[in-house]
């Protein structure tokens, strides 16, 4: 039995979206750009894909722009406000749990630029203190940036209030990864001025995202060259991937419901398991993450032995976000934000479903578990 549990790192390509790309890729290899048919062509096919988009989020397609992914997305957003509008102020507000590539930004923002970065704290479920940000508003700040749902432990922060505070100070522009939030909860964009994501996590290709923007809202062009149709940036449209990808997108949202209601049912299953063995710790709250991550420490053991093992048996988790693990961070920055002891922050191990487990493979699971402690010194 395989179970690829690892689901907030990538999903597999719906073979939807694989077929359209091929037909597309196969019928016209033409640049947005270019002026003859076959550029009209390709620049139609985007277009009106930008405009399903659009449909599907209750949008501008105006508001609507492709690019590489969400770490491309949040550096734009991030940097391209801080450098856009610094004559307005100079301090930006992000929290400690955010993914890497949000937090490398405000540290470089932050170190190589001069910018005051303020780190809001998170409470023992991974939520930030909306009186915290409240005490740091002030009319110097002009960007805040919190992630919608957390990509280690599940968490969904409460995007709804922190943007009814932020509309007191109009200066101030909010933006939010909702690149593990999207397909999985109820998004409104209203909520927000930049929102970024990938589309590999919601069975689209890899190297594609978008960013969305109102309208209102200018950011400095960190890429410059000639632009492409439409765009933030210079440089070819990856128009068939958008195309295909909206797709992906049209799809995630049709099932989401049903799906979000299945995996909370197994979510449940899962964690009343796990609290039965002794060695683990759970540090996903069910009454404030989503259904589909479970994080669960096991003090004491090195997670990457374990996960090994888990591979070996043909089960796929992972340990904190794929891009920390690709940074060799010992420690769970997430974790250690949320005051859990440095056991729990160094031996994490989290759970990421797409589609909800069958009992049996909950049991395989456990069972697996089990056997791998048995077998492996602390």
């Amino acid at each position: 039995m395989e179970l690829y549990l690892d689901c907030a790192s990538t999903t597999n390509t719906n073979k939807k979206v694989q077929d359209l790309y091929l037909s597309l890729l196969n019928e016209n290899y033409a640049s947005t750009g270019s002026l003859h048919k076959l550029g009209e062509k390709a620049l139609a096919y985007e277009t009106k894909a930008r405009q399903d988009i659009a449909n599907l989020l209750h949008v501008s397609y105006q508001e609507i722009f492709f690019n590489s992914g969400a770490t491309e997305g949040n550096n734009h957003a991030i940097k391209g406000v801080a450098f856009q509008y610094k004559n307005r102020g100079n301090t930006i507000i992000t929290s400690k749990v955010e993914h890497p590539s949000v937090l490398e930004c405000f540290k470089q923002l932050e170190n190589d630029f001069g910018f005051h970065v303020v780190y809001l704290d998170v409470d023992e479920n991974g939520l930030i203190d909306l009186q915290e940000l409240k005490n740091n508003l002030n009319n110097d700040v002009i960007l805040v940036s919190i992630m919608y749902v957390n990509n280690e432990v599940g968490t969904i922060m409460p995007i709804k209030e922190i943007s009814k505070i932020l509309k007191q100070y109009p200066k101030v522009i909010f933006h939010s990864d909702i690149t593990q939030a999207i397909g999985k909860v109820a998004i409104d964009f209203n909520d927000f001025d930049i929102a970024t994501m990938s589309f590999h996590k919601i069975h689209g290709l890899k190297g594609c995202g978008l960013l969305y923007k109102k309208q209102k809202v200018t950011l400095f062009p960190l890429l410059t060259g000639h632009p492409a149709m439409n765009s933030l940036k210079a440089g070819t449209s990856n128009w068939m991937s958008n195309v295909s990808n909206a797709l992906a997108l049209k799809i995630e949202l049709e099932e989401m419901k049903q799906k979000q209601s299945e995996i909370a049912i197994c979510k449940n299953k899962l964690i009343e398991e796990l609290k039965k063995i002794n060695e683990v710790y759970i540090n996903s709250s069910i009454d404030y993450t989503i259904p589909n991550i479970i994080n669960f420490s096991l003090p004491g053991y090195n997670p990457e032995v374990i996960i090994r093992q888990f591979s070996n048996l043909g089960i796929y988790v992972s340990s904190k976000s794929a891009c920390s693990v690709a940074l060799k961070d010992s420690i769970s920055t997430t974790l250690k934000a949320m005051n859990k002891p440095n056991d729990v922050c160094l031996s994490s191990i989290r759970i990421s479903m797409d589609t909800a487990l069958s009992n049996e493979e909950i049991n395989y699971f456990i069972t697996s578990l089990k056997q791998i402690l048995k077998t492996i010194r602390k």
